[in-house]
């Protein structure tokens, strides 16, 4: 009787061993499983981070420079390489327009100008100066800072030439200005060609 006791205890804790040790063994599984997945996520979403990130992109580099053409260049590559690449400028290039160290831009066209379009443009700019410059003074209309560009006229005399106008009313000719006070022979020679009284 005491032996089949014996015999059942032990069955009824080795029955408990078993169970506690499946119930363990799914819980460890489940847990292996969680892990792998998480891991198996974090590998993919460090994949799409990467994928979203290129490592070149694509330029076009034309005018002034020895080899225009699209090159790929790494992603973080600036115009000084992409410069070097392209073999480099021509004679003729306005190297001052741009600025080497600037970062490059996927699908960016970077044209390297001329240096003779530069020299035109100023000499443009200083013709039109020019000829703003040869247009005649209206000595019936001017005030004292457009009569004070004239040859030898002064302040004084800019004050006279206006004094003049307010009290005979506007010049008939451009030979009356001789009649202002402190105007001679001498100076209207010098700004004859340079004032119209239309």
């Amino acid at each position: 009787m005491e032996t089949k006791y014996i015999s059942m205890v032990a069955a009824a804790v080795f029955a408990l061993v078993c169970l506690v040790g499946y119930i363990m063994y799914e819980h460890a599984d489940k847990r292996a499983d969680s892990i792998n997945l998480t891991e198996y996520e974090a590998e993919e979403i460090t994949y799409i981070e990467e994928a979203s990130e290129p490592t070149t992109i694509i330029v076009y580099i034309t005018g002034e420079i020895a080899e225009p053409d699209v090159y790929e260049m790494p992603a973080d590559a600036r115009l000084v390489d992409l410069v070097e690449k392209a073999g480099g400028f021509t004679a003729y290039a306005d190297k001052d327009a741009l600025n080497l160290a600037a970062h490059l831009a996927d699908g960016e066209k970077i044209v390297v100008g001329n240096i003779n379009d530069k020299v035109d443009k100023t000499e443009d700019l200083e013709e039109n100066i020019n000829k703003d410059e040869s247009i005649p003074v209206n000595i019936n209309t001017a005030d004292a800072a457009e009569l004070e560009t004239l040859e030898d006229i002064g302040p004084s005399l800019a004050e006279n030439i206006i004094e003049y106008r307010n009290r005979y009313g506007s010049f008939t000719s451009i030979e009356e200005i001789r009649e202002v006070d402190g105007i001679g022979e001498a100076t209207f020679n010098k700004i004859k060609d340079s004032i119209t009284i239309n």
